[in-house]
């Protein structure tokens, strides 16, 4: 049975997907920036064509991702030394 859906499901969202592509990536992308996870894709290219700054969201600010990659370091070298 889930190898007929897999057979059945599969083609059929790659058809939808290429017909329209942009549907879905628009709609998720403004998604995204109604939850906070990414920026406004209406202004987006606007603000970098007129070199205005960008709210960066939270998730990909550069500080955040220092922080994590600092403690995921901090957590590997930890349990090394544990062995």
């Amino acid at each position: 049975m889930l190898t007929i859906e897999a057979a059945l499901t599969v083609p059929a969202l790659a058809l939808t997907g290429i017909a329209d592509p942009n549907t879905y990536r628009s709609k998720l992308w403004h998604d995204g920036y109604m939850n906070g996870y990414n920026s406004d894709p209406s202004t987006i290219l606007y603000s970098y064509a007129n070199y205005e700054p960008v709210k960066v969201p939270l998730v990909w600010n550069g500080s955040y991702v220092d922080l994590h990659n600092f403690l995921v370091n901090l957590r590997v070298r930890t349990d090394n030394h544990s062995l």
